[in-house]
């Protein structure tokens, strides 16, 4: 799963990443037992994985994104895009 889109608003604390993919539903966990096929299933994925919270954008009617809060500092931002990243690549 890739992040194409991120949208950055004025004055807001949080983004919206689009996480829709070809093959949305493929993506499986490292394990290679359940299946990720939406925002939800993402987010505790993310969570467990990357020790990184998200809101699902089903939670806002857009199941095919995450909510990501960006109120923190630069350093811990980037160390929490690099724990996703890393947790990203180990679906398949």
């Amino acid at each position: 799963m890739e992040f194409y889109e991120i949208g950055i608003q004025s004055g807001a604390h949080q983004t919206i990443a689009d996480a829709d993919h070809p093959g949305q539903g493929q993506c499986l966990e490292s394990g290679g037992e359940r299946v990720i096929g939406n925002s939800a299933e993402m987010a505790a994925y993310l969570l467990n994985e990357a020790n990184v919270a998200l809101v699902p954008g089903g939670d806002f009617g857009h199941d095919d994104h995450i909510r990501i809060s960006y109120a923190t500092s630069m350093e811990q931002i980037k160390k929490g895009v690099e724990r996703i990243r890393q947790a990203l690549l180990n679906l398949r």
